[in-house]
C-alpha cells in the first residue's frame, strides 16, 4: 500500500515480494552478510560500536529513522572500523494531557575529550534506547 496523507502512520505498508527490486534488494543483502560471515538477521548494534558501545540504527537509504552511516558492506565485528557520522541529537516528543514529555540524547556523548566521564556516557544510555527525561513547564 502506498502513502496516504489521511493515515501516515499506518502508510506506507506491505512489502511486495514479487516486485523484481524488492527480490534483488534481498537477495543482494543475503549476499552480501553471507560473504562477510554474518547471519541476514543479525541485530546491527551485534556488529557496528562507538568507542566499544554497541550502536543501533543504519543509513539513511534503508529507511531508518535513525541514521548511523557505516563505510562498505557489512562485516564481522572484529574487522568493524567504526561510525564516521550520523545521528548526533536524538529527541522525542510525546504531546500528553499534562504538556509535552521528551527524551534527548547527544549520541556521542557531551565531551570529545576521551579522559572526561562525559565521554560515551550518553552513548550508553543510547545503545540501552533510553536518553533524558524532559518535561514542559509552562
Amino acid at each position: 500500500m502506498s502513502f496516504d496523507p489521511a493515515d501516515p502512520a499506518h502508510t506506507p505498508c506491505d512489502l511486495n515480494a514479487d516486485d523484481p527490486g524488492v527480490r534483488r534488494a534481498f537477495a543482494d543483502t543475503v549476499t552480501a552478510f553471507a560473504a562477510a560471515g554474518l547471519p541476514v538477521d543479525v541485530p546491527l548494534d551485534a556488529v557496528q560500536r562507538y568507542e566499544g558501545i554497541p550502536i543501533h540504527g543504519c543509513r539513511g537509504p534503508e529507511g531508518r529513522f535513525n541514521v548511523m552511516s557505516v563505510q562498505g558492506t557489512p562485516r564481522p565485528l572484529e574487522q568493524f572500523t567504526g561510525i564516521p557520522h550520523g545521528s548526533s541529537f536524538v529527541m522525542a516528543v510525546e504531546l500528553t494531557a499534562n504538556g509535552p514529555r521528551m527524551r534527548s540524547n547527544l549520541v556521542y556523548g557531551q565531551s570529545a575529550n576521551r579522559s572526561s566521564p562525559h565521554h560515551t556516557d550518553q552513548a550508553q544510555l543510547y545503545a540501552q534506547r533510553m536518553g533524558h527525561c524532559g518535561v514542559h513547564r509552562a
